[in-house]
């Protein structure tokens, strides 16, 4: 069984976010833009009509126009859906190869290549197979406790909560071993190539726990870095407010423009920090497990 060492898998974000600030800085950017742009996107054809309602709410407001307002929205969804996943999947790629290919930096390791697509039917595959699996045991566990509080009879008021949470305790443990068990389908597809989903299962063999403690490690790293965020944010706060004079003091436009793209900044150096701790240990992870095999995966410049 390979070793896992699932402190260093945890943590491989940093030593990206240490060697590579700029591609991390980058791809908090890329991920903002996306976001933007799909809204957009999904804006733009009722924009117009928002704006012109927004002079006369009475006469322009009416069911109807709301109606075609949101018919209107609902027809850009699929486009917006397909920037999202566009975005999310070069993103990915571009963590995974700066773990995986480190020598492969150029543009911040975005591309948009074979990689890429494998990734995107890694992910749109088990996206389906997770939905389906998550009705399917909610409909099994709402049987059980039905079939168990049901069979207590009497007793049921005093057992019912009880069977309850313990179902739900069962049902979320399991989730998070299915999740564990296929979690390196995504790393597997990127780095050789195929579709690799179902090969995570074997990979995986006798990590599933090791991988679930790295997911929570990396939930705690997490939550350290949006503390620290908002710490950041005050302390910008407190600055400006102090450059401005104090509490009564009302601060320059340039002030405001120092200040604000600082937090701007900030605010995109989180977002790539935050994406780029959780892809990299998943890419860490399959390195670790796979060994020999992940090496051996054919890189392309």
């Amino acid at each position: 069984m390979a070793q896992f060492d699932l402190v260093a898998a945890a943590t491989a974000g940093f030593r990206i976010v240490r060697t590579r600030p700029v591609s991390v800085f980058v791809w908090g950017l890329v991920h903002l833009l996306g976001i933007c742009l799909a809204y957009a996107v999904m804006i733009a054809p009722v924009l117009p009509a928002v704006i012109a309602a927004s002079h006369s709410p009475h006469e322009m407001l009416t069911p109807q126009v709301i109606l075609t307002l949101v018919f209107g929205m609902m027809a850009t969804i699929p486009i917006a859906i397909l920037i999202v996943i566009t975005v999310t999947t070069a993103l990915y790629g571009a963590a995974f190869r700066s773990v995986l290919e480190p020598g492969n930096r150029g543009f911040a390791s975005l591309r948009l290549s074979g990689q890429e697509w494998w990734l995107f039917v890694n992910a749109l595959i088990s996206t389906l197979l997770l939905m389906v699996v998550y009705v399917a045991l909610v409909m099994v566990f709402v049987a059980i406790g039905g079939g168990s509080i049901a069979a207590l009879g009497e007793n049921r008021a005093a057992f019912a909560s009880p069977i309850a949470i313990l179902l739900y305790l069962v049902f979320w443990g399991l989730m998070l071993w299915l999740n564990a068990r296929f979690s390196l389908g995504g790393p597997m597809s990127f780095a050789e190539r195929g579709f690799k989903l179902f090969d995570s299962w074997a990979v995986t063999k006798g990590h599933a726990l090791h991988l679930i403690a790295m997911f929570l490690l990396g939930f705690l790293l997490f939550l350290a870095l949006y503390i620290a965020f908002v710490m950041f944010c005050g302390v910008l706060a407190v600055i400006a407010m102090l450059a401005s004079g104090g509490m009564g003091g009302h601060p320059s436009v340039g002030v405001l423009a120092v200040f604000g793209a600082i937090g701007a900044i900030g605010f995109i150096y989180f977002i790539g920090t935050v994406f780029t701790l959780f892809s990299a240990s998943i890419a860490d992870a399959y390195r670790q497990l796979r060994g020999p095999a992940a090496d051996a995966a054919p890189h392309f410049g």
